[in-house]
């Protein structure tokens, strides 16, 4: 049997089921959707409870500082998405994006690599590991950037749209 062959039988279910949920999550963020607002904030979330041993630990400041960088670039990666903000108080329509899945993806071959080389060959696991909270890091913030350009979009034009839907009441 080849690596790549032990590799992948190898693998533990809960790594497929992982795998299933990001393939899933990134082809929804292919279409046009209408996301409530707290709903952005899972993927981040998900990733920071699974990496939260990394958020205490020695590699914390990476993490942290990754994190950091990566909310800037989702900040400004997304500046030129057209948010459409619904009726409904917290709801938005975010432009479908290949990225999520491309992201998401290249993440989990990134961790599953990296467990590979951890099961397989633990020295040459070490001489990398330092890259995984910096990953994880990125990751996270890029989401959690993403999701708050969305509230401020949300939360800027809220004000104005209560105020519109208010006059027409009057007027009406």
């Amino acid at each position: 049997m080849t690596g790549f062959q032990e590799a992948l039988t190898g693998t533990p279910i809960y790594a497929w089921c992982i795998l299933a949920y990001l393939l899933w999550r990134g082809i929804k963020g292919l279409r046009t959707r209408t996301v409530y607002l707290p709903q952005l904030f899972i993927i981040p979330i998900a990733f920071m409870l699974l990496k939260f041993q990394r958020i205490f630990s020695a590699d914390a400041k990476a993490f942290w500082l990754a994190l950091c960088l990566g909310a800037l670039a989702g900040l400004l990666l997304h500046a030129w998405a057209k948010i459409k903000i619904l009726p409904k108080a917290h709801w938005v329509e975010v432009p479908g994006h290949p990225g999520t899945l491309i992201l998401l993806l290249a993440f989990f071959g990134f961790q599953y690599y990296l467990g590979y080389l951890k099961s397989r060959n633990p020295t040459l696991y070490l001489q990398y590991a330092f890259l995984e909270p910096i990953a994880s890091g990125l990751l996270s913030g890029y989401f959690i950037g993403r999701g708050l350009r969305s509230t401020y979009a949300c939360y800027k034009a809220w004000p104005r749209k209560e105020a519109r839907d208010n006059g027409e009441r009057g007027n009406g």
